[in-house]
């Protein structure tokens, strides 16, 4: 057993609202100018337009709201690097990090870490 499932949407209340006018128009019951005897058909592309700029709005609030998130992030990256770098001139010198294994290590690591921070705030973007 299949079910076929078929939906059709009819022409609305705006668009009776126009047919009626139109013959009535036609008919000669009515002496209003076509403006009014189509002025269903606008009330229904004027509804449409309102929600279409109502959806824009919303988007674009939503988008500004991510991108400020993203700069923020991004202000963070920046201030967390300029940390380090500032935690690292101060506890070592350029003599230490020449000869030292252990520095030389630690300031790998701290470029590992600055750089999974930086992926992660580049996927981040992609998103948007």
């Amino acid at each position: 057993m299949s079910s076929n499932k078929s939906s059709s949407s009819g022409i609305g209340i705006c668009g009776v609202l126009t047919i009626v006018f139109v013959v009535l128009k036609l008919v000669g019951v009515i002496n209003w100018s076509w403006l009014w005897v189509l002025c269903p058909l606008w009330i229904d592309i004027l509804l449409t337009v309102i929600v279409l700029v109502i959806i824009a709005i919303i988007d674009n609030k939503n988008k500004k709201e991510n991108m400020e998130e993203w700069e923020n992030k991004m202000v963070d990256l920046i201030m967390y690097q300029r940390d380090c770098v500032d935690a690292f001139r101060m506890e070592f010198s350029k003599e230490d990090i020449k000869c030292n294994s252990e520095v030389k290590r630690n300031l790998l690591n701290l470029l590992i870490v600055k750089e999974e921070k930086l992926t992660k705030l580049i996927k981040c973007e992609e998103a948007f």
